[in-house]
């Protein structure tokens, strides 16, 4: 529900900020090509999910680093007086390939959320922009009812007005 406000905030926002053609004094009409290209640059939450792509693709790399070895050294009043540890890790198996391509699978899995997210946004945007397009064109013929219940309201007054005016003669 955040998203569809999102997207039909975005689109009516759109609709209404000036652009350079609209200084020169002819309005631009946003269309259905131009609110998903404005809807899939400027959606927050497809920009965060962009974001993520990065996060994965740092995942893949972070999975193929090797262990890093550790040394300790410690002194003691003790005997003996000084002592120096290293510790490298060893990994027995395919425990590195496994990783590799279990963020390599994020990764996919990222993309899926990625494209789906944006079919929802588009989904999204075409229910906006559809319900605009039928909100206007009902107002325009509400419009029209009532310029022809105007003129009719017209022509009777000057109808009775004229029928009136003969009853007198």
């Amino acid at each position: 529900m955040k998203l569809l406000y999102s997207v039909i905030f975005a689109t009516s926002f759109a609709a209404l900020v000036p652009h350079a053609s609209c200084a020169q004094g002819t309005p631009q009409r946003l269309t259905l090509a131009s609110a998903l290209d404005l809807a899939s640059r400027q959606n927050l939450d497809l920009a965060a999910a962009r974001a993520q792509r990065a996060v994965a693709l740092a995942g893949v790399r972070v999975a193929g680093e090797r262990p890093n070895p550790t040394a300790s050294f410690g002194t003691l009043r003790d005997t003996p007086h000084e002592s120096l540890f290293f510790d490298q890790p060893v990994e027995i198996g395919p425990k590195r390939k496994d990783r590799i391509e279990l963020a390599r699978q994020e990764g996919t899995l990222t993309e899926t959320d990625i494209s789906a997210l944006e079919r929802q946004v588009r989904h999204s945007v075409r229910d906006a922009y559809f319900a605009l397009a039928h909100a206007r064109a009902t107002t325009a013929q509400r419009s029209d009812a009532l310029k022809l219940a105007e003129r009719l309201t017209k022509s009777l007054r000057r109808a009775s007005m004229r029928a009136t005016s003969r009853s007198w003669k």
